[in-house]
């Protein structure tokens, strides 16, 4: 499979470097003659205003603007949980939307200081509501930004004004990126400048203007040859653009917006007569430059950010706002959009495309399916977007109209039942809905995300039943199980307004009793990198068969077990707290078990910046949960995802280049990362077997790394451990741990492997008094969905001393999922280790990825 995810929030940092390191020679304030030794004025201080700000922030009439510090119970509804603002916080606004401004402390996420945005919403009532999805934009010269010490209010908007809000401070470098910043000439010089954010909205406007005011209180002058603002958003807030809709590239912009469908959206507007480039577009990171400016010796500068544009709900909300700030004029078009049979079709997603064929916005109707949406005074086309069926359109709504009605095709609709094999019990599955003859892509502009591929519906069902509305036509129904259970297929034919009927009876033919199964790398939406709720990822992996869950998102402490109670599933799964601790000198880690603590920062993530590896592990040890380190894909990424990489450690020699970064007492590798063995097998398998061959009793496992579950589903590959239970209820994030950091597992993608010593020795165990030969009893099982030819190899100290075609003579007839049931003599050696490949994929569950497992390994004494 792909590294290429890995470098999601490594690669957005070094490619900034290189940008913030070229300069095209313009001199700026060095260039000239040698200025003069002492200033002969200076600057007036920068000042702060008043602590507090207006005593009704939230009470601004039309027209009028004020600006004050929040209490908590003036903040907005967080529909997401994710949201960091809290009481105490700052707020600008005017009588419809309004920014949050965080004030001095400790803050959560990338960015450590306060003085920065952490919340939009719109103003009904005196009240902030619809909050957007919003997670962390950080203004920057360089790779430098103001280390606030002060959030004040320079002007409440009670003066009829505009309202400013001050974030002061020293200017000081961007911490987290490590040594990368060491690439860029000059780039701490600026470091102790005297500077200050300001936030300006004036009466009247939805446009919040952004600027920094930095002064150079010596002769000395400084180059700023990049102006930057980083956006961690797009993966929970899309970004549009008006060129490519929900579709962005690398390009000049007036402005980026980020949308919420459901709650205040924002645009990222160029100052004043400039534009923003997009730098970088990555894993749901965008980095813009707003430009490049200097700072006189004995003076100072005020560079333009540019603008916080606001407007909701959704994007036709904000495309209002964009309008009345360019001076454009729309016209309002209103309509229904109903089913076949006249009823409201609230769940469909309009979009709306200028006459030059551009995307305008994206709407849903109201829950009696009328709308209201401005669109341009030119002619437009609407689309309609309804899961199950093809889009419809486009529907013509000339220039100078103002109705609209669209009625849907009729649809049909197919109802599953799924039970175990006893035709009773319900249970959690997969239900994939795959036409047979496929439906036409829908364009990218339109940012519309289908899990699947070419499926029209992947649903996650847990009571057993569920029933799927489509167009008319042909379709193959798959409902799976995971890796324990056969599946079952059906095709079937739907008719406009008729329902048709599968049952789908699953048989568990893998017997994993005292096994199961846990994927240690599940990142959700509080990764900026990741779209998905943890509600779906659990939905997924509970279908999948998956029983350990380990959250694991960047830099922050999140528990899965909140959830899974919220979803009624603790029967079928049990959650871990966890963090993917994610440096940007030297890798990524998974940490678990960890216990949030919202009263830390971060939910008390593990600190490292400043830090080399072995201090950081010993910090993660010493913790009170006693927790397991991983070091996490340990080759990818350059220096920066890769902890391997970085240290320098060449497999060949077992010797390290940089031993300050080296620590002798890890134990566990994701050796496995969305990947088979034979994916890795010259590279982290390597690794892994020359820790070994060294001596070191070092383990594997296999996760998913799973960031969006329709390029990465949860559970491919996983660990399954020996536990001695089968209840998930039964098993404590402690026993987990354990199991893990004795080796007392194999990785599965998608067939199950036991291996066990003349004593019954398992892995990570060691068999004493072995002999020049050593026999062991090996079962592999994998349901009859699983494909294509198997073969058993037997690793020793690194090299395969046999290789075995499993055929259909070595299965088990009274259950031919049991592929192998054999006793296989191992030659001496120090430790012995098992791997069963497959030449075909686990379609039609996951297709593409391979069938494999692996154990760890079982030492010979």
């Amino acid at each position: 499979m792909s590294h290429a995810r890995y470098l999601g929030l490594t690669l957005p940092l070094a490619l900034l470097v290189s940008l913030v390191g070229c300069d095209d020679g313009d001199p700026g304030a060095d260039s000239g003659p040698p200025p003069p030794t002492t200033c002969e004025s200076l600057p007036d201080e920068l000042v702060d205003g008043d602590p507090e700000g207006h005593a009704d922030p939230l009470g601004a009439a039309a027209g009028e603007v004020r600006a004050g510090r929040l209490t908590a119970a003036q903040l907005p509804e967080d529909p997401t949980g994710l949201a960091t603002f809290a009481g105490g916080d700052f707020v600008i606004a005017n009588d419809r939307y309004a920014v949050l401004i965080e004030d001095t402390g400790a803050s959560d996420l990338y960015d450590p200081f306060g003085g920065r945005p952490v919340g939009v919403a719109a103003v009904s009532g005196g009240a902030l509501v619809e909050a957007g999805d919003f997670n962390e934009l950080i203004f920057g010269l360089g790779l430098n930004l103001v280390e606030t010490e002060r959030v004040t209010v320079l002007a409440d908007g009670s003066d009829g004004g505009a309202a400013i809000i001050r974030a002061s401070g020293p200017m000081g470098p961007l911490e987290f990126v490590g040594a990368l910043g060491d690439a860029i000439p000059g780039g701490d010089e600026i470091a102790g400048l005297p500077a200050a954010i300001d936030y300006r909205l004036a009466p009247g406007s939805d446009e919040v203007e952004v600027s920094i005011t930095v002064q150079s209180r010596e002769t000395r002058g400084y180059r700023l040859p990049l102006v930057i603002a980083a956006v961690f958003q797009a993966s929970r807030m899309p970004v549009w653009t008006e060129a490519l809709g929900f579709d962005i590239s690398m390009e000049d912009l007036g402005y980026a917006a980020f949308v919420d469908d459901d709650g205040t959206s924002y645009a990222l507007a160029a100052p004043e007569g400039g534009s923003i480039q997009s730098i970088l577009d990555q894993s749901g990171v965008y980095i813009f430059n707003v430009g490049r400016s200097a700072i006189p010796g004995c003076g100072e500068v005020t560079v333009p950010l540019g603008s916080i544009v606001l407007g909701g709900p959704g994007l036709s909300g904000l495309q209002r706002s964009l309008a009345a700030r360019d001076g454009r004029s729309l016209r309002n078009v209103t309509g229904t959009v109903t089913h076949a049979d006249g009823s409201p079709a609230p769940e469909v997603r309009v979009h709306v495309r200028r006459a030059d064929g551009r995307h305008f916005t994206r709407f849903s109707p109201a829950e009696d399916g009328t709308f209201s949406v401005d669109v341009p005074e030119e002619a437009v086309e609407l689309f309609v977007i309804r899961e199950g069926s093809p889009m419809e359109g486009p529907i013509a709504v000339a220039a100078g109209t103002s109705t609209a009605t669209i009625q849907l095709p009729p649809t049909g609709t197919i109802g599953v039942t799924i039970t175990a094999e006893d035709m009773t019990t319900a249970i959690p599955a997969r239900v994939q809905v795959v036409p047979v003859t496929p439906f036409p892509a829908t364009p990218a502009d339109m940012g519309e995300r289908r899990l699947g591929n070419d499926r029209v519906y992947t649903a996650f069902v847990m009571d057993g039943r569920v029933q799927l509305e489509v167009a008319p036509g042909d379709y193959d129904v798959i409902v799976t199980r995971g890796f324990e259970y056969e599946l079952t297929r059906e095709r079937v034919s739907v008719a406009a307004a008729a329902e048709v009927e599968v049952t789908s009876a699953l048989a568990q033919v893998v017997d994993s009793t005292g096994v199961m199964c846990a994927d240690y790398h599940i990142h959700t939406h509080r990764s900026p990198d990741s779209p998905d709720a943890p509600q779906l990822k659990l939905l997924s992996l509970v279908a999948d068969g998956l029983e350990i869950a380990i959250r694991s998102d960047h830099e922050w402490v999140n528990d899965f077990e909140p959830v899974i109670a919220e979803l009624g599933i603790g029967q079928h799964v049990r959650g871990i707290g966890g963090e993917e601790l994610t440096t940007f000198a030297y890798g990524h880690f998974g940490v678990f078990p960890l216990t949030e603590d919202r009263s830390q920062r971060s939910g008390s993530a593990v600190p490292w910046v400043g830090q080399l590896p072995p201090a950081v592990f010993n910090a993660v040890r010493a913790r009170p949960e006693q927790p397991a380190l991983i070091i996490n894909h340990p080759r990818s990424g350059g220096s920066l995802g890769g902890y391997f990489n970085a240290a320098g450690f060449d497999r060949e020699t077992g010797m390290v280049a940089n031993a300050d970064h080296w620590d002798e007492g890890f134990t566990l590798v994701e050796v496995f990362n969305d990947d088979s063995f034979n994916d890795v097998r010259d590279g982290e398998v390597q690794d892994w077997f020359a820790l070994l061959g060294s001596g070191r009793r070092v383990f594997a496992v296999g996760s998913s790394d799973s960031h969006k579950l329709d390029s990465s589903p949860v559970g491919w590959p996983r660990t399954c451990l020996a536990l001695g239970s089968d209840d998930p209820r039964a098993v404590t994030p402690n026993m987990v741990r354990d199991a893990t950091a004795a080796g007392h597992s194999v990785i599965s993608g998608g067939i199950l492997l036991d291996v066990r010593g003349p004593g019954g020795e398992g892995p990570g165990d060691t068999v004493s008094g072995a002999g020049a030969t050593t026999p062991f009893d090996v079962t592999v099982q994998a349901p009859n969905w699983v494909t294509g030819t198997l073969t058993l190899e037997v690793i020793v100290d690194g090299a395969t001393v046999e290789t075995i075609t499993l055929t259909e003579a070595d299965r088990d007839m009274t259950n031919p999922a049991v592929r192998l049931r054999s006793q296989v003599t191992v030659p001496d050696g120090s430790w012995v280790v098992f791997h069963v490949g497959s030449d075909a994929d686990l379609a039609p569950l996951h297709p593409g990825r391979a069938a494999f497992a692996v154990s760890n390994p079982v030492f010979l004494e």
